[in-house]
């Protein structure tokens, strides 16, 4: 078992063939799991190294299952894998979750890299040695703490990346920013500028500072509280509301994007904060496209929310905001009306 403390590695280049010389070092056999909505980058990635077997698979919420994690590991265990390997993840959030997840666990755990090829992967999901698949209708209830030998981050990736996934991951870079306070109005004049180019895709290149940094300060609270029990909960924010509302929206057919949800959760959680700043994020976040109506009630919420993981001794932690740089960790009673006290 992992220390409190752990070192977080990061590295960046230009394109994805930037990895391949770091790879390489790591020794062993390689195997390449990958989202096919990057498969061309698979295969130029796959042109560079000896790769001894590669698996595609579809990205979003329907590949973090069990299901889905048994059959990644019998890719690998059909192609003579062994302890040895080391698993090159790339591909969105849910991928890298799956793929790190089946990793940790493939004979009580391998070597594997990750290349996040979205936004939210890369300032998020990609970095911190989280694991996890779905459960019931729950957002990660099972996973595992399981670092990767490195994170490897790039604009190439970002290219071609969807107007609605560069919102999703603009709420989680802005949810990070937040944090320390520092960037967050950059951030936010940044993305509504590029974001506001006749429906084109922004262009990663000027984002990419500002995504390496928000990486690193993510990298930096984890590297401080491994096995989240102190800091790290700070990373929350948004996130308690923010599952329950993607739960409760996917099980009711009207599936939304993660960042979505954490938008909604955040301005929840500034709401029950009080103060002034829920006004100026609702604005901010509308500039962005973010969706700020919660749809649903507090009611339909409270049963997802009482089993978050965050979840102890029947009271749940919150992540208020307050402002940049100013957040509080409280615990409250799962009761009606969630508020405050």
């Amino acid at each position: 078992m992992p220390g409190q403390s752990c070192k977080i590695r990061i590295e960046t280049g230009r394109t994805i063939l930037g990895a391949a010389s770091m790879i390489e070092q790591l020794g062993g056999p390689l195997y390449l799991l990958y989202d096919n909505a990057v498969k061309p980058l698979a295969g130029s990635l796959s042109a560079r190294l000896e790769i001894k077997a590669a698996k595609g698979v579809e990205g979003g919420e329907g590949v973090k299952t069990l299901a889905s994690a048994e059959e990644i590991a019998g890719f690998l265990l059909d192609a003579g894998a062994g302890r040895e390997a080391t698993l090159i993840v790339m591909g969105g959030g849910a991928v890298c979750d799956a793929g790190a997840f089946t990793a940790s666990i493939y004979k009580r755990g391998i070597k594997f890299v990750l290349i996040p090829t979205t936004l939210l992967a890369q300032v998020d999901a990609a970095i911190g040695g989280k694991t996890a698949v779905n459960s019931r209708g729950i957002k990660n209830p099972l996973g595992t703490f399981a670092l990767p030998e490195f994170t490897y981050i790039c604009p190439e990736p970002l290219a071609t990346l969807p107007s609605e996934q560069w919102r999703s991951g603009a709420a989680e870079l802005l949810k990070t920013l937040l944090l320390r306070g520092s960037g967050y109005e950059e951030a936010v004049e940044l993305l509504a500028a590029e974001l506001a180019r006749a429906g084109a895709a922004p262009e990663h290149e000027h984002l990419h500072e500002l995504i390496i940094r928000a990486a690193h300060i993510k990298a930096e609270i984890v590297s401080e509280d491994f096995l989240d029990t102190g800091a790290r909960r700070l990373l929350n924010l948004g996130h308690t509301f923010g599952h329950a509302i993607e739960a409760l929206a996917l099980e009711k057919g009207a599936p939304i994007l993660h960042g979505e949800a954490v938008a909604i959760g955040m301005l929840l959680s500034a709401r029950i904060a009080g103060g002034p700043f829920a006004g100026q994020l609702k604005a901010d976040l509308q500039r962005l496209g973010l969706p700020t109506e919660c749809p649903f009630t507090q009611e339909e919420l409270l049963p997802l929310i009482r089993q978050d993981k965050k979840a102890e001794c029947g009271k749940i932690r919150f992540i208020l905001l307050h402002g940049p740089g100013r957040i509080e960790e409280v615990s409250i009673e799962p009761r009606l009306p969630l508020s405050h006290e």
